[in-house]
């Protein structure tokens, strides 16, 4: 999938960088898009607060909040909400996983996450339910 030509520089390096990542239908160009386009806003907007600051003072010498804060919260929060919806957030890749499977990148990775569970006495199959006692005698 091509980038769309109305993408920034900046967005455009973030699509290369997402892309191979992700398991997205043509339908979904979009979404990445809009997600790249507002990475690429919150990261200019947090170069703006490195380079003047988040207090920057106004016309009446006094300190008000820099406009590149607001800025960078705006595409902050755009961000969050396209990561979710393309998987690029812990949590959001979990539950596009199987129920019960973790992502794992590698049998390294497997081995040690098996190492994990069974030290904390998780197992790859559960163990059988435990026989309960019935006292059925009425008393």
């Amino acid at each position: 999938m091509k980038p769309p030509s109305h993408l920034s520089p900046g967005a455009r390096r973030e699509w290369q960088r997402v892309l191979p990542l992700l398991d997205l239908a043509e339908i979904d160009a979009a979404a990445l898009a809009a997600y790249c386009q507002a990475f690429d806003r919150w990261a200019a907007a947090e170069r703006g607060i490195a380079k003047f600051g988040a207090v920057v003072v106004d016309a009446a010498g006094l300190p008000v909040k820099s406009p590149f804060c607001t800025v960078a919260a705006e595409a902050l929060a755009a961000m969050r909400s396209f990561m979710v919806e393309l998987g690029l957030t812990p949590r959001s890749r979990a539950r596009r996983e199987p129920a019960g499977r973790a992502p794992v990148a590698g049998k390294k990775e497997a081995r040690a996450a098996a190492a994990r569970a069974a030290a904390r006495g998780r197992y790859a199959t559960p163990p059988p339910p435990a026989r309960l006692a019935v006292d059925n005698t009425g008393g």
